[in-house]
């Protein structure tokens, strides 16, 4: 009993000095969780505030540029040059700063109209398509609703958009959507260069680019996974169609209500 009684003994003494060391674990992880979130809050306000110096002299350049083109014919070419290169400019900042947002920001789940969104990216990439390219949009039903952060979904919309547009010299752009048990399907495919069925994964990793001498910052498609991801979706180049690349993204739509 005795010899019992001592090995209780030093095994609560044991848990105290564990427990002791726990606690002194736990405020330690608590300054570095603190520290951190400070890091990233300075992390995230630098970016900001840097991304509204570079936009607001870059939308004068624009501006300018649109206005020499309207106001002399001879010009309009080098003013299109001028805003199609600012263009980029704009979208490698907004892609930095929407990534950094992507990681540190809740989505909402409003209800919102698939078409609506759709009809702003369309709006949005309409001017920097090229003349021989078609842009074909075949919404399966205007009227669909689903709880989501419209941005992001039109964000993924403008993406998957933007990347067909950049490899697509001729033919056309199809845009559509379906609901499909449950889960919203969009798909954007083109008749442009396509992407080698061993490059399927690599073009959705940050920074990666199958063609240097095209513009573009190679985050566009890292983006919409991410999206996807925090919508509990997927998104995927569909190595079976041969006409060019085509995009599929899938979003659960139950999902999106408790998912931020």
């Amino acid at each position: 009993v005795l010899a019992f009684l001592l090995i209780l003994i030093m095994i609560l003494i044991d848990l105290r000095r564990v427990n002791k060391r726990l606690e002194k674990s736990n405020k330690e992880l608590k300054r570095a969780y603190l520290h951190v979130d400070k890091l990233n809050a300075m992390k995230n306000n630098f970016i900001e505030n840097m991304t509204h110096e570079i936009r607001t002299p870059l939308n004068g350049i624009v501006g300018f540029s649109e206005l020499i083109g309207a106001t002399d014919d001879k010009y309009k070419e080098y003013a299109d040059i001028i805003k199609s290169n600012s263009y980029h400019l704009i979208r490698i900042v907004d892609n930095v700063l929407e990534i950094s947002d992507i990681e540190s920001s809740e989505f909402s789940h409003e209800l919102t109209n698939v078409n609506a969104c759709c009809e702003m990216a369309i709006k949005n990439v309409y001017s920097r398509m090229k003349d021989s390219v078609k842009l074909v949009y075949l919404p399966s039903n205007k009227e669909i609703e689903i709880p989501c952060d419209a941005n992001r979904l039109r964000e993924i919309i403008v993406n998957l958009l933007d990347n067909s547009i950049k490899f697509t010299e001729s033919g056309s752009i199809t845009l559509s959507y379906a609901i499909v048990d449950k889960e919203l399907h969009i798909s954007v495919k083109d008749t442009g260069k396509g992407i080698p069925a061993d490059k399927a994964e690599f073009v959705f990793e940050r920074f990666s680019k199958l063609d240097n001498f095209v513009l573009g910052s190679g985050l566009g498609l890292s983006i919409c996974r991410m999206i996807t991801d925090k919508f509990k979706g997927s998104i995927k180049v569909d190595t079976s169609y041969t006409d060019g690349c085509k995009m599929d993204v899938i979003i659960p739509i139950e999902s999106t209500q408790s998912e931020s």
